[in-house]
């Protein structure tokens, strides 16, 4: 259970790009209306300084407003930029990371701990899967290296002392949040408990939050989704049409859905949610999506350009985190022996992406059948009662063979005929009761005031 001052919660967001400024904005305007948060919403970021000498975070404090990340959006007064991470954290009880999955590590969270309350909880707002080598041993002592596929949530548990650790993913562009345009976002929680006070703290009227208890499966949405993108960048870049985009966007969908319940036993549901079907279509469509759009560049000018050469004309030098998780995707796969068969859209953008395969082939998928997982029957219940069926009808056809048919018959239609005799009789006495006219009662005179019948009048 996490603690609170005085019944209070102290929210710290780390993080000072769009996506951890946005948030931070949300939550400072719930933070003012409800008493169970401290009014003051602390931003730690690492300063830099802006055009004019200036360092941001003191830009931020005066003008109230991100001017490098989230230029245009006024944030509330009570959102306090903090350089210094120590003091950002001083007794928080509620930590939300947002800040790209490359800067986790264990000095970042070794000065949140030192700084925050004790029994702190922590949601990360980090997108992005991990693969770690773990050294494994045999029997005759023989170390082999194997990958492990790594939870954001999971790295931060282990660096917070196995504090409690939530997530929050969905189809949010920091710029339409920041604008308080409607969205919706899901959160994963191990205990709800901790979904009652992230939902407190997070949920509006036009940042609409669901809770479930899926960590794992909301996290491997938001770590995969991006694969998906770059798939529906090639379609875009070659110029396919909506059907043929649509069918790529489908089947990627159906490869994380699998990959998610098989290596993580993620929940069936979570995928419809919005950290699902929600941010996949949104990375696939939106024209702001960074995946997409490196993607849609590579396969519309694929002529001997790398990756980098991508990244530094699109996004300004910035790098596409999830390029090397695609690459790590794949070797895990080959490492445990999957089949490509059993994941081709993953297997097939990893093969246009870094082995020189055209991006034209980004349709020619294997059949279905070769790969989609097989259903069970609508009715299995029904098997058994199928196969006594069968069985019956064998016995009695034996039963006909083996059996003069005389003592068959004859048995049967004796039986036959004194049963229909007996139903004959009863039905004849019943209908007979039934349908007999009645014995008529005599007439009895009627009484009258006067003489004569008083049935017609008088007399």
């Amino acid at each position: 259970m996490s603690a609170s001052l005085n019944g209070r919660h102290r929210v710290l967001v780390v993080g000072g790009g769009s996506w951890g400024t946005a948030i931070a904005r949300l939550v400072a305007q719930n933070a003012q209306k409800d008493p169970a948060f401290f009014e003051t919403i602390m931003l730690y970021l690492k300063d830099e300084t802006i055009e004019g000498g200036a360092r941001l975070s003191q830009v931020i404090n005066e003008r109230h407003e991100n001017v490098k990340y989230l230029p245009g959006v006024a944030l509330p007064s009570n959102v306090v930029a903090e350089p210094d991470l120590v003091k950002a954290a001083h007794e928080a009880t509620l930590v939300l990371i947002a800040i790209p999955q490359q800067f986790i590590h264990r000095g970042l969270f070794s000065n949140i701990v030192a700084g925050c309350a004790p029994n702190c909880r922590y949601l990360s707002l980090v997108k992005g899967l991990s693969f770690k080598e773990h050294m494994t041993s045999d029997e005759f002592d023989a170390l082999t290296v194997d990958l492990v596929p790594t939870l954001v949530s999971l790295q931060i548990q282990r660096e917070t002392n196995g504090a409690s650790v939530s997530v929050l993913m969905g189809a949010n562009v920091a710029t339409e949040v920041a604008n308080d345009e409607f969205c919706e976002a899901t959160i994963g929680v191990s205990e709800m408990e901790a979904g009652k006070v992230w939902f407190r703290l997070l949920n509006r009227p036009n940042f609409r939050v669901n809770v479930v208890t899926d960590v794992e499966g909301v996290e491997v949405c938001g770590g995969l989704k991006n694969v998906v993108a770059m798939a529906a960048g090639f379609c875009d870049g070659l110029k396919l049409g909506g059907n043929a985009k649509a069918a790529i966007v489908r089947i990627g969908l159906e490869e994380l859905r699998r990959f998610g319940k098989h290596v993580f036993n993620a929940q069936e549901s979570t995928f419809f949610e919005s950290c699902g079907v929600g941010d996949v279509l949104t990375s696939c469509y939106s024209t702001s999506g960074r995946h997409r759009l490196c993607a849609e560049a590579f396969a519309s000018t694929h002529a001997g350009r790398s990756w980098a050469d991508i990244e530094r004309e699109k996004l300004g030098g910035q790098s596409l985190a999830d390029l090397d998780a695609l690459q790590n995707l794949i070797t895990y796969l080959r490492c445990k022996g999957v089949a490509s068969s059993k994941y081709p859209l993953f297997s097939l953008v990893h093969s246009i992406a870094f082995e020189g395969r055209p991006a034209s082939e980004i349709t020619m998928l294997r059949d279905r059948h070769a790969w989609r997982v097989k259903t069970k029957s609508k009715y299995p219940r029904f098997a058994p009662l199928g196969e006594l069926l069968i069985l019956v009808a064998v016995v009695a056809a034996a039963l006909v063979v083996l059996i003069p048919r005389e003592a068959i018959v004859r048995p049967v239609l004796g039986s036959w005929q004194a049963a229909g005799s007996q139903i004959a009789a009863a039905s004849t006495s019943r209908f007979s009761a039934l349908f007999a006219p009645a014995a008529e009662a005599p007439l009895q005179p009627m009484k009258g005031k006067g003489k004569g019948d008083r049935r017609h009048g008088k007399a």
